[in-house]
């Protein structure tokens, strides 16, 4: 209903310990797919506005686009609370299967949450 580019595949997540492992896999031998491992260090709490955590976690609106039109909808959610974390692993199809080359180092910043319900409202054109 959101026109967002979802794809059926097989996921997991383990968690030992402070350690996570989160894997995806589309069916049909696709190429993109996602493995990551990576140990949470500190818990950073709530986002205060004004952080770069405000800025990257806080958004309320999605974008997508149908039929070469930009479509707006809007998010809601209570703000996330976040930990920074240390990546041990990484291996991903995911980028260059949307087009996005050159990326071939672990990310200089990466955070966890544990998640928070999310209400998405109905898209309208821009």
């Amino acid at each position: 209903g959101w026109a967002l580019p979802y794809f059926f595949a097989n996921m997991s997540c383990d968690e030992k310990s402070s350690r996570w492992t989160y894997q995806s896999s589309r069916p049909g031998g696709d190429t993109a797919g996602h493995r990551v491992e990576f140990t949470i260090e500190k818990n950073l709490g709530v986002s205060e506005p004004g952080s770069l955590e405000h800025f990257l976690f806080e958004r309320y609106l999605l974008f997508t686009e149908r039929k070469n039109q930009i479509y707006v909808g809007a998010v809601h959610h209570r703000t996330y609370d976040v930990s920074t974390v240390t990546v041990n692993e990484i291996r991903d199809g995911l980028l260059s299967a949307a087009g996005v080359t050159g990326i071939d180092r672990f990310p200089d910043l990466a955070h966890f949450s544990k998640g928070v319900d999310v209400e998405v409202f109905g898209i309208k054109p821009s």
